[in-house]
């Protein structure tokens, strides 16, 4: 038969296991935080690089359109 545990017993054995070490949190945490930078400065590499492409397709845009008017031109 299964011992049973007085809930008061209970709820300190599993409040006892939740406490850590101040220690480890802090690392833990340090290390979320170095991840979570790592993860933010590569969107922000990517959003930079895909306004860069941006600004490289409304350049050629303009161009084809000049050059679309151009041809127009000549053609009358």
């Amino acid at each position: 038969m299964k011992q049973s545990i007085h809930p008061h017993q209970k709820h300190q054995r599993n409040k006892s296991l939740m406490v850590e070490d101040p220690e480890v949190l802090a690392s833990r945490l340090n290390l979320v935080l170095n991840e979570l930078k790592g993860v933010m400065q590569d969107r922000k590499d990517r959003i930079e690089e895909l306004r860069n492409q941006i600004i490289m397709l409304e350049n050629d845009n303009d161009d084809m359109e000049k050059r679309v008017s151009e041809l127009i031109m000549d053609a009358f």
